[in-house]
């Protein structure tokens, strides 16, 4: 998504990327996304983890994903 945030997780053997306007925004995004797979996977909390960030340039952020 251009001009926009993504976000990569993983959760066990399922892995989405959601995106919004802003990095805050594409993390409620995956939240959203996260409940969801809880809901239907019984993914318990803590089985999921940000793994990355496209920021509206393109460019992967490890420090954005908390890896920094």
């Amino acid at each position: 998504m251009r001009d926009a945030w993504s976000v990569g997780y993983a959760c066990k053997r399922e892995v989405f990327i959601a995106t919004g306007k802003t990095l805050g925004a594409a993390r409620v995004a995956a939240f959203n996304s996260e409940i969801a797979l809880r809901e239907i996977e019984r993914i318990e909390p803590g089985d999921c983890r940000l793994v990355g960030a496209i920021d509206p340039n393109g460019a992967w952020s490890f420090e954005e994903a908390g890896y920094l």
